[in-house]
């Protein structure tokens, strides 16, 4: 398999458990209110932190 074919299956698998885990924790009991837009959008901003840290990671082991 090809780097470019690793590198684009990586990059999908981590988007799709990544919004995954998003979705679990922002419909559990530990997600901010609905009134809370400053906890949602520091919430939002620890997840794209997250998914840019794990891509570069998993693009470093995956060569």
């Amino acid at each position: 398999m090809s780097y470019q074919s690793k590198r684009t299956i990586t990059s999908m698998v981590t988007g799709i458990i990544l919004a995954a885990v998003y979705i679990i924790y922002a419909t559990g009991k530990t997600a901010p209110g609905p009134d809370n837009l400053k906890a949602w959008a520091l919430l939002m901003l620890i997840f794209i932190g997250i998914g840019i840290a794990a891509v570069i990671i998993i693009q470093i082991f995956s060569t």
